[in-house]
Protein backbone atom coordinates (compact mmCIF):
# COMPACT_ATOMS: atom_id res chain seq x y z
CA UNK A 1 0.00 0.00 0.00
CA UNK A 2 0.82 3.28 -0.68
CA UNK A 3 0.59 6.36 1.79
CA UNK A 4 -2.62 8.14 1.57
CA UNK A 5 -3.07 6.77 -2.14
CA UNK A 6 -0.64 8.51 -4.08
CA UNK A 7 1.47 7.15 -6.67
CA UNK A 8 5.09 7.43 -6.46
CA UNK A 9 6.59 10.45 -7.95
CA UNK A 10 8.32 8.16 -11.30
CA UNK A 11 4.86 6.82 -12.26
CA UNK A 12 3.56 10.39 -11.60
CA UNK A 13 6.11 11.59 -14.32
CA UNK A 14 5.39 8.26 -16.97
CA UNK A 15 1.47 9.12 -16.99
CA UNK A 16 2.54 12.77 -17.46
CA UNK A 17 4.94 12.06 -20.42
CA UNK A 18 2.27 9.65 -21.93
CA UNK A 19 -0.52 11.78 -21.81
CA UNK A 20 1.97 14.72 -23.42
CA UNK A 21 3.20 12.39 -26.30
CA UNK A 22 -0.80 11.54 -26.73
CA UNK A 23 -1.67 15.11 -27.11
CA UNK A 24 1.38 15.39 -29.41
CA UNK A 25 0.61 13.08 -32.04
CA UNK A 26 -3.54 13.94 -32.07
CA UNK A 27 -2.20 17.48 -32.66
CA UNK A 28 0.39 16.14 -36.21
CA UNK A 29 -2.37 14.52 -36.95
CA UNK A 30 -4.94 17.29 -37.26
CA UNK A 31 -2.03 19.12 -38.93
CA UNK A 32 -1.23 16.43 -41.23
CA UNK A 33 -5.20 16.06 -42.09
CA UNK A 34 -5.52 19.88 -42.59
CA UNK A 35 -2.40 19.83 -45.09
CA UNK A 36 -3.64 16.95 -46.84
CA UNK A 37 -7.10 18.53 -47.17
CA UNK A 38 -5.10 22.12 -48.08
CA UNK A 39 -3.12 20.27 -50.45
CA UNK A 40 -5.69 18.81 -52.49
CA UNK A 41 -7.99 22.06 -51.87
CA UNK A 42 -5.44 23.47 -53.96
CA UNK A 43 -4.75 20.79 -56.36
CA UNK A 44 -8.25 21.16 -57.72
CA UNK A 45 -7.87 24.71 -57.65
CA UNK A 46 -4.92 24.41 -59.99
CA UNK A 47 -6.90 21.95 -61.96
CA UNK A 48 -9.76 24.24 -62.67
CA UNK A 49 -7.73 27.82 -62.81
CA UNK A 50 -5.68 25.72 -65.88
CA UNK A 51 -8.73 24.73 -67.42
CA UNK A 52 -10.21 28.84 -67.50
CA UNK A 53 -6.74 29.91 -68.43
CA UNK A 54 -6.46 27.90 -70.78
CA UNK A 55 -9.83 28.62 -72.66
CA UNK A 56 -9.48 31.57 -72.46
CA UNK A 57 -5.79 31.39 -74.39
CA UNK A 58 -7.90 29.41 -77.43
CA UNK A 59 -10.96 32.17 -77.11
CA UNK A 60 -8.35 35.05 -77.72
CA UNK A 61 -6.43 33.38 -80.75
CA UNK A 62 -9.17 32.95 -82.44
CA UNK A 63 -10.88 36.66 -82.22
CA UNK A 64 -7.33 37.77 -83.75
CA UNK A 65 -7.00 35.22 -85.78
CA UNK A 66 -10.81 36.02 -87.28
CA UNK A 67 -9.74 37.29 -90.65
CA UNK A 68 -7.45 34.76 -91.35
CA UNK A 69 -10.00 32.02 -91.49
CA UNK A 70 -12.95 33.75 -92.24
CA UNK A 71 -13.39 36.69 -95.22
CA UNK A 72 -13.69 39.23 -92.53
CA UNK A 73 -12.37 41.91 -90.18
CA UNK A 74 -10.57 40.17 -86.90
CA UNK A 75 -12.12 40.59 -83.25
CA UNK A 76 -14.93 38.32 -83.76
CA UNK A 77 -15.86 35.16 -81.25
CA UNK A 78 -17.52 32.22 -81.49
CA UNK A 79 -21.38 31.78 -80.04
CA UNK A 80 -22.14 29.45 -77.59
CA UNK A 81 -22.46 25.55 -77.88
CA UNK A 82 -26.17 25.04 -77.96
CA UNK A 83 -26.41 21.33 -78.29
CA UNK A 84 -27.26 21.61 -82.32
CA UNK A 85 -23.81 19.72 -82.34
CA UNK A 86 -21.78 19.33 -79.06
CA UNK A 87 -18.49 21.39 -79.30
CA UNK A 88 -19.45 23.56 -81.82
CA UNK A 89 -20.78 26.97 -82.30
CA UNK A 90 -24.26 27.49 -82.54
CA UNK A 91 -25.55 28.55 -86.12
CA UNK A 92 -28.35 30.64 -84.51
CA UNK A 93 -26.61 32.53 -81.66
CA UNK A 94 -29.91 34.83 -81.00
CA UNK A 95 -30.88 38.09 -82.37
CA UNK A 96 -28.08 40.75 -83.00
CA UNK A 97 -26.11 42.38 -79.89
CA UNK A 98 -28.04 40.04 -77.43
CA UNK A 99 -25.35 38.87 -75.60
CA UNK A 100 -25.44 34.61 -75.48
CA UNK A 101 -24.81 32.01 -72.64
CA UNK A 102 -23.92 27.98 -73.82
CA UNK A 103 -21.22 25.56 -73.50
CA UNK A 104 -17.64 26.72 -74.23
CA UNK A 105 -17.46 25.43 -77.79
CA UNK A 106 -14.20 23.64 -77.79
CA UNK A 107 -14.35 22.04 -81.17
CA UNK A 108 -14.98 25.56 -82.89
CA UNK A 109 -11.56 26.59 -81.39
CA UNK A 110 -9.81 23.40 -82.17
CA UNK A 111 -9.01 22.53 -78.76
CA UNK A 112 -10.02 19.21 -76.57
CA UNK A 113 -12.56 19.65 -73.84
CA UNK A 114 -11.51 20.97 -71.07
CA UNK A 115 -13.53 20.55 -67.76
CA UNK A 116 -12.92 21.91 -63.93
CA UNK A 117 -12.01 19.94 -61.12
CA UNK A 118 -15.22 18.89 -60.44
CA UNK A 119 -15.07 16.68 -63.91
CA UNK A 120 -17.59 19.35 -65.64
CA UNK A 121 -17.14 20.98 -68.70
CA UNK A 122 -16.71 24.50 -69.24
CA UNK A 123 -19.81 27.27 -69.76
CA UNK A 124 -18.86 30.34 -71.70
CA UNK A 125 -21.14 33.71 -72.16
CA UNK A 126 -20.59 35.98 -75.08
CA UNK A 127 -21.13 39.95 -75.32
CA UNK A 128 -23.65 40.39 -78.31
CA UNK A 129 -21.20 43.34 -79.70
CA UNK A 130 -18.62 40.37 -80.22
CA UNK A 131 -20.37 37.62 -81.29
CA UNK A 132 -20.13 36.08 -84.94
CA UNK A 133 -23.24 35.68 -85.90
CA UNK A 134 -25.48 38.23 -86.34
CA UNK A 135 -22.52 40.05 -86.80
CA UNK A 136 -22.75 43.98 -84.78
CA UNK A 137 -22.37 46.89 -86.98
CA UNK A 138 -19.09 48.05 -86.04
CA UNK A 139 -16.01 45.59 -84.94
CA UNK A 140 -13.16 47.40 -84.70
CA UNK A 141 -11.31 48.77 -81.52
CA UNK A 142 -13.81 51.34 -80.33
CA UNK A 143 -16.14 47.88 -79.91
CA UNK A 144 -17.41 47.65 -76.08
CA UNK A 145 -18.61 44.51 -74.43
CA UNK A 146 -21.86 44.37 -72.86
CA UNK A 147 -20.72 41.58 -69.58
CA UNK A 148 -20.16 43.00 -66.07
CA UNK A 149 -18.20 40.75 -63.79
CA UNK A 150 -18.69 41.44 -59.68
CA UNK A 151 -16.52 40.17 -57.52
CA UNK A 152 -17.73 38.12 -54.22
CA UNK A 153 -19.11 40.72 -52.41
CA UNK A 154 -21.61 42.11 -54.84
CA UNK A 155 -20.22 45.10 -55.23
CA UNK A 156 -16.98 45.43 -56.59
CA UNK A 157 -16.66 45.85 -60.38
CA UNK A 158 -13.53 43.40 -61.90
CA UNK A 159 -15.12 44.31 -65.22
CA UNK A 160 -17.14 47.48 -66.39
CA UNK A 161 -15.97 49.78 -64.28
CA UNK A 162 -15.83 52.09 -67.53
CA UNK A 163 -17.50 50.97 -70.72
CA UNK A 164 -14.20 50.61 -72.48
CA UNK A 165 -13.56 47.31 -70.02
CA UNK A 166 -16.78 45.68 -69.50
CA UNK A 167 -15.80 42.19 -70.47
CA UNK A 168 -16.67 40.48 -74.27
CA UNK A 169 -16.61 37.17 -73.21
CA UNK A 170 -16.26 35.30 -69.74
CA UNK A 171 -15.72 30.99 -68.91
CA UNK A 172 -17.44 29.73 -66.16
CA UNK A 173 -16.23 26.68 -64.61
CA UNK A 174 -19.31 25.39 -62.89
CA UNK A 175 -18.31 22.90 -60.07
CA UNK A 176 -19.94 20.12 -58.94
CA UNK A 177 -24.08 20.01 -58.69
CA UNK A 178 -25.61 21.79 -55.88
CA UNK A 179 -29.08 21.90 -54.19
CA UNK A 180 -31.58 20.69 -56.67
CA UNK A 181 -29.34 21.35 -59.84
CA UNK A 182 -30.14 18.04 -62.23
CA UNK A 183 -27.60 17.24 -64.61
CA UNK A 184 -29.08 13.96 -66.10
CA UNK A 185 -27.67 13.24 -69.52
CA UNK A 186 -28.92 14.41 -72.63
CA UNK A 187 -28.45 12.79 -76.26
CA UNK A 188 -26.92 15.99 -77.36
CA UNK A 189 -23.89 15.55 -74.77
CA UNK A 190 -22.15 12.56 -75.22
CA UNK A 191 -18.87 13.71 -74.75
CA UNK A 192 -19.38 16.51 -71.38
CA UNK A 193 -22.69 14.98 -70.12
CA UNK A 194 -25.09 16.62 -68.52
CA UNK A 195 -27.47 18.78 -70.31
CA UNK A 196 -27.52 22.61 -71.56
CA UNK A 197 -29.93 23.81 -69.11
CA UNK A 198 -27.54 27.24 -67.51
CA UNK A 199 -29.50 26.77 -64.26
CA UNK A 200 -29.01 23.21 -63.65
CA UNK A 201 -25.12 24.73 -63.53
CA UNK A 202 -24.77 28.29 -62.68
CA UNK A 203 -25.39 29.73 -59.43
CA UNK A 204 -26.78 33.01 -58.08
CA UNK A 205 -25.31 35.04 -55.42
CA UNK A 206 -25.66 39.12 -54.23
CA UNK A 207 -28.73 38.85 -56.56
CA UNK A 208 -26.71 37.90 -59.81
CA UNK A 209 -27.69 35.12 -61.11
CA UNK A 210 -24.98 33.55 -63.42
CA UNK A 211 -27.78 31.65 -65.81
CA UNK A 212 -29.68 34.46 -67.22
CA UNK A 213 -28.26 37.16 -69.57
CA UNK A 214 -30.31 39.86 -70.80
CA UNK A 215 -32.30 39.46 -73.85
CA UNK A 216 -32.55 42.79 -75.03
CA UNK A 217 -29.75 44.40 -77.29
CA UNK A 218 -27.29 46.25 -76.10
CA UNK A 219 -28.20 45.69 -72.54
CA UNK A 220 -25.50 45.19 -70.14
CA UNK A 221 -25.61 41.88 -68.21
CA UNK A 222 -23.89 41.24 -64.92
CA UNK A 223 -21.69 38.09 -63.86
CA UNK A 224 -20.54 37.43 -60.52
CA UNK A 225 -17.36 35.15 -58.94
CA UNK A 226 -15.96 34.11 -55.87
CA UNK A 227 -15.25 31.32 -53.10
CA UNK A 228 -16.87 28.02 -53.38
CA UNK A 229 -19.99 27.90 -50.63
CA UNK A 230 -22.52 25.12 -49.84
CA UNK A 231 -24.80 27.56 -52.57
CA UNK A 232 -22.40 29.03 -55.20
CA UNK A 233 -19.42 27.77 -56.59
CA UNK A 234 -18.80 29.44 -60.17
CA UNK A 235 -15.63 30.11 -60.92
CA UNK A 236 -15.10 32.70 -63.94
CA UNK A 237 -12.57 34.02 -66.18
CA UNK A 238 -13.16 37.10 -68.27
CA UNK A 239 -12.01 38.69 -71.48
CA UNK A 240 -12.16 42.61 -72.33
CA UNK A 241 -11.84 44.39 -75.68
CA UNK A 242 -8.19 45.21 -74.83
CA UNK A 243 -6.81 42.04 -74.30
CA UNK A 244 -8.04 41.11 -77.94
CA UNK A 245 -6.99 44.26 -79.63
CA UNK A 246 -3.86 44.95 -78.06
CA UNK A 247 -2.32 41.74 -80.09
CA UNK A 248 -5.02 42.84 -83.15
CA UNK A 249 -3.30 46.14 -83.49
CA UNK A 250 -0.01 44.49 -83.76
CA UNK A 251 -0.72 42.95 -86.39
CA UNK A 252 1.37 44.53 -89.17
CA UNK A 253 -0.94 43.09 -91.83
CA UNK A 254 -3.93 44.77 -90.05
CA UNK A 255 -2.15 47.98 -90.14
CA UNK A 256 -0.98 47.63 -93.75
CA UNK A 257 -4.94 46.46 -94.38
CA UNK A 258 -6.56 49.70 -92.83
CA UNK A 259 -3.59 52.07 -94.68
CA UNK A 260 -4.54 50.40 -97.88
CA UNK A 261 -8.39 50.74 -97.37
CA UNK A 262 -7.33 54.42 -96.68
CA UNK A 263 -5.34 54.60 -100.07
CA UNK A 264 -8.25 52.57 -102.11
CA UNK A 265 -11.01 55.08 -100.38
CA UNK A 266 -8.55 58.02 -102.16
CA UNK A 267 -8.56 56.33 -105.33
CA UNK A 268 -12.38 56.30 -105.49
CA UNK A 269 -12.47 60.15 -104.89
CA UNK A 270 -10.21 60.53 -107.33
CA UNK A 271 -12.52 58.92 -109.96
CA UNK A 272 -15.36 60.81 -108.92
CA UNK A 273 -13.23 63.69 -109.77
CA UNK A 274 -12.85 62.14 -113.62
CA UNK A 275 -16.56 61.86 -114.13
CA UNK A 276 -18.12 65.10 -113.92
CA UNK A 277 -20.08 67.06 -116.46
CA UNK A 278 -22.28 66.37 -119.18
CA UNK A 279 -20.63 65.15 -121.57
CA UNK A 280 -17.57 64.43 -118.82
CA UNK A 281 -15.30 66.77 -118.99
CA UNK A 282 -11.86 65.84 -118.67
CA UNK A 283 -10.92 68.90 -116.44
CA UNK A 284 -13.76 68.94 -114.18
CA UNK A 285 -12.25 67.56 -111.75
CA UNK A 286 -14.72 68.52 -108.13
CA UNK A 287 -15.20 66.56 -105.42
CA UNK A 288 -17.74 65.03 -103.51
CA UNK A 289 -18.60 67.07 -100.02
CA UNK A 290 -17.83 65.69 -97.10
CA UNK A 291 -20.59 63.99 -94.70
CA UNK A 292 -21.34 65.09 -90.84
CA UNK A 293 -19.04 64.20 -88.03
CA UNK A 294 -21.82 64.17 -85.69
CA UNK A 295 -24.45 61.93 -87.06
CA UNK A 296 -27.17 60.26 -85.35
CA UNK A 297 -25.96 56.95 -85.72
CA UNK A 298 -22.97 55.51 -87.04
CA UNK A 299 -23.53 51.91 -88.18
CA UNK A 300 -25.62 52.53 -91.41
CA UNK A 301 -23.24 53.18 -94.51
CA UNK A 302 -26.35 55.21 -95.39
CA UNK A 303 -25.61 57.46 -92.48
CA UNK A 304 -22.52 59.17 -94.07
CA UNK A 305 -24.08 61.30 -96.62
CA UNK A 306 -22.88 64.22 -98.45
CA UNK A 307 -26.42 66.40 -97.72
CA UNK A 308 -24.95 69.38 -96.24
CA UNK A 309 -23.96 73.28 -96.55
CA UNK A 310 -21.29 74.22 -99.21
CA UNK A 311 -19.16 76.38 -96.60
CA UNK A 312 -18.51 73.35 -94.63
CA UNK A 313 -14.79 71.62 -96.16
CA UNK A 314 -14.04 68.72 -93.82
CA UNK A 315 -15.80 66.05 -92.23
CA UNK A 316 -16.20 62.26 -92.27
CA UNK A 317 -15.60 60.46 -95.88
CA UNK A 318 -19.04 60.17 -97.67
CA UNK A 319 -20.64 56.99 -98.52
CA UNK A 320 -23.76 58.46 -99.86
CA UNK A 321 -22.91 61.24 -102.70
CA UNK A 322 -26.21 62.44 -104.34
CA UNK A 323 -26.22 66.05 -103.39
CA UNK A 324 -22.36 66.49 -105.13
CA UNK A 325 -23.48 64.21 -107.90
CA UNK A 326 -26.53 66.76 -108.66
CA UNK A 327 -24.23 69.69 -108.20
CA UNK A 328 -21.44 68.41 -110.39
CA UNK A 329 -23.21 66.55 -113.23
CA UNK A 330 -21.49 63.24 -112.18
CA UNK A 331 -21.98 60.37 -114.51
CA UNK A 332 -21.46 57.80 -111.79
CA UNK A 333 -24.00 54.62 -111.21
CA UNK A 334 -26.01 55.21 -108.34
CA UNK A 335 -25.29 57.62 -105.30
CA UNK A 336 -23.01 55.41 -103.40
CA UNK A 337 -18.99 56.24 -103.76
CA UNK A 338 -18.28 53.11 -102.62
CA UNK A 339 -20.37 50.85 -103.68
CA UNK A 340 -19.93 50.28 -107.43
CA UNK A 341 -17.59 47.72 -107.34
CA UNK A 342 -15.60 46.71 -110.71
CA UNK A 343 -17.09 49.59 -112.52
CA UNK A 344 -15.36 52.63 -114.09
CA UNK A 345 -16.07 54.78 -111.30
CA UNK A 346 -14.17 52.38 -108.75
CA UNK A 347 -12.61 49.71 -110.34
CA UNK A 348 -9.95 49.06 -107.58
CA UNK A 349 -13.09 48.69 -104.91
CA UNK A 350 -13.81 45.16 -103.88
CA UNK A 351 -15.79 43.44 -101.57
CA UNK A 352 -13.02 42.97 -99.33
CA UNK A 353 -12.76 46.77 -98.83
CA UNK A 354 -16.41 46.87 -98.39
CA UNK A 355 -16.16 44.29 -95.38
CA UNK A 356 -13.77 46.28 -93.90
CA UNK A 357 -14.99 49.77 -94.70
CA UNK A 358 -18.09 48.50 -92.66
CA UNK A 359 -16.83 47.72 -89.63
CA UNK A 360 -14.26 50.73 -89.79
CA UNK A 361 -16.05 53.65 -91.75
CA UNK A 362 -16.37 55.84 -88.68
CA UNK A 363 -12.91 56.06 -88.65
CA UNK A 364 -12.54 57.58 -91.93
CA UNK A 365 -12.27 61.50 -92.27
CA UNK A 366 -11.90 63.87 -95.38
CA UNK A 367 -10.45 67.39 -96.25
CA UNK A 368 -11.44 68.84 -99.46
CA UNK A 369 -9.74 71.73 -101.55
CA UNK A 370 -11.84 74.42 -101.70
CA UNK A 371 -10.64 74.69 -105.55
CA UNK A 372 -12.58 71.40 -105.76
CA UNK A 373 -15.66 72.31 -103.92
CA UNK A 374 -18.53 70.80 -105.82
CA UNK A 375 -20.37 74.72 -105.87
CA UNK A 376 -16.47 75.54 -107.19
CA UNK A 377 -15.98 77.19 -110.95
CA UNK A 378 -15.74 74.62 -113.67
CA UNK A 379 -14.12 73.11 -114.85
CA UNK A 380 -11.19 73.34 -111.76
CA UNK A 381 -7.88 74.85 -112.34
CA UNK A 382 -5.22 72.29 -112.03
CA UNK A 383 -2.54 72.98 -110.20
CA UNK A 384 -5.45 74.15 -107.64
CA UNK A 385 -5.44 77.84 -106.23
CA UNK A 386 -7.24 77.28 -102.87
CA UNK A 387 -5.99 73.59 -101.76
CA UNK A 388 -4.98 71.80 -98.66
CA UNK A 389 -1.48 71.09 -97.68
CA UNK A 390 0.40 69.28 -94.75
CA UNK A 391 3.02 70.39 -92.45
CA UNK A 392 3.38 73.40 -95.21
CA UNK A 393 4.10 71.68 -98.29
CA UNK A 394 2.07 70.45 -101.29
CA UNK A 395 -1.12 71.83 -103.13
CA UNK A 396 -3.46 68.87 -102.43
CA UNK A 397 -7.06 68.82 -103.70
CA UNK A 398 -8.49 66.32 -100.93
CA UNK A 399 -6.68 64.34 -98.02
CA UNK A 400 -8.16 61.56 -96.91
CA UNK A 401 -7.40 60.56 -92.94
CA UNK A 402 -7.53 57.08 -90.89
CA UNK A 403 -8.19 58.15 -87.21
CA UNK A 404 -6.15 55.37 -85.16
CA UNK A 405 -6.33 54.02 -81.97
CA UNK A 406 -7.50 56.41 -79.25
CA UNK A 407 -4.89 58.49 -77.37
CA UNK A 408 -4.59 60.03 -74.19
CA UNK A 409 -7.74 61.95 -73.21
CA UNK A 410 -10.09 60.54 -76.41
CA UNK A 411 -13.48 58.51 -75.82
CA UNK A 412 -15.33 57.08 -78.29
CA UNK A 413 -18.14 55.62 -76.02
CA UNK A 414 -21.25 57.76 -76.73
CA UNK A 415 -23.16 58.89 -79.74
CA UNK A 416 -22.31 62.70 -78.39
CA UNK A 417 -18.24 61.64 -77.89
CA UNK A 418 -18.10 60.07 -81.42
CA UNK A 419 -19.54 63.24 -82.93
CA UNK A 420 -16.38 65.51 -81.42
CA UNK A 421 -13.92 65.22 -84.20
CA UNK A 422 -10.96 66.08 -81.82
CA UNK A 423 -11.67 62.67 -80.28
CA UNK A 424 -10.63 61.09 -83.53
CA UNK A 425 -8.01 63.22 -84.72
CA UNK A 426 -5.22 65.22 -83.02
CA UNK A 427 -3.35 68.77 -83.56
CA UNK A 428 -4.54 70.79 -86.59
CA UNK A 429 -6.20 67.82 -88.08
CA UNK A 430 -9.08 68.22 -85.56
CA UNK A 431 -8.53 71.93 -84.86
CA UNK A 432 -8.58 73.06 -88.67
CA UNK A 433 -12.20 71.47 -88.91
CA UNK A 434 -14.63 72.86 -90.22
CA UNK A 435 -12.42 74.09 -93.18
CA UNK A 436 -13.73 76.74 -94.53
CA UNK A 437 -12.02 78.11 -96.95
CA UNK A 438 -10.54 74.99 -98.31
CA UNK A 439 -7.30 75.59 -97.45
CA UNK A 440 -6.00 74.06 -93.93
CA UNK A 441 -2.39 72.70 -93.25
CA UNK A 442 -2.79 69.38 -91.70
CA UNK A 443 0.16 67.44 -89.93
CA UNK A 444 2.20 64.47 -89.28
CA UNK A 445 3.99 65.44 -86.21
CA UNK A 446 4.91 62.88 -83.53
CA UNK A 447 1.92 63.57 -81.14
CA UNK A 448 -0.76 62.57 -84.08
CA UNK A 449 -1.31 58.94 -84.84
CA UNK A 450 -3.59 59.91 -87.98
CA UNK A 451 -2.90 58.34 -91.27
CA UNK A 452 -3.09 60.72 -94.16
CA UNK A 453 -3.56 60.09 -97.86
CA UNK A 454 -3.33 62.96 -100.64
CA UNK A 455 -4.76 63.49 -103.74
CA UNK A 456 -3.95 65.89 -106.57
CA UNK A 457 -4.39 66.22 -109.96
CA UNK A 458 -1.64 65.58 -112.53
CA UNK A 459 -1.89 68.72 -114.64
CA UNK A 460 -0.73 66.36 -117.65
CA UNK A 461 -2.97 63.44 -117.90
CA UNK A 462 -5.78 65.36 -115.89
CA UNK A 463 -5.53 61.79 -113.81
CA UNK A 464 -5.57 61.83 -109.88
CA UNK A 465 -2.63 60.62 -108.32
CA UNK A 466 -2.80 59.34 -104.55
CA UNK A 467 -0.58 58.58 -101.90
CA UNK A 468 0.85 58.59 -98.52
CA UNK A 469 1.38 61.95 -97.58
CA UNK A 470 5.05 63.08 -97.71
Amino acid sequence: MYKNGELPTKQNGLALLIFVVVLALAAIGIVVSGLSTNAARVGRHNVTAAALAKAKEALIAYAVTYSDTHSDVPGYLPCADNGTFEGSSASNCGPKNVSKLGRLPWRELGIETLRDSSGECLWYAVSGTFKKLPQTDLMNWDNNGLLEVIAEDGVTLLAGSKPENRAVAAVIAPGSALGSQNRAKVASAAECGGNYVGSNYLESSKGVNNSLLSSVANNISRLITGLASENFNDRMIFITPEEIFEPIRKRKDVRARLEALTRTIGECLGKYGEFNGTPIAIADHRLPWPALVNLASFNANSSYDDTAAASRKSGRLPFVVKTSKAATSNQMSGNNLLSDVGLSICPSWTPDDATWYRNWKDHFFYYLGGSFAPTSPSPTAVPCVSCLSVEGSGRYAAVVLFASEKMAGQSRNSIAEKGLIENYLEGRNATSHPNLSGTSNLEKSPSTNDYLVCLEFDSISNAARVFPCP
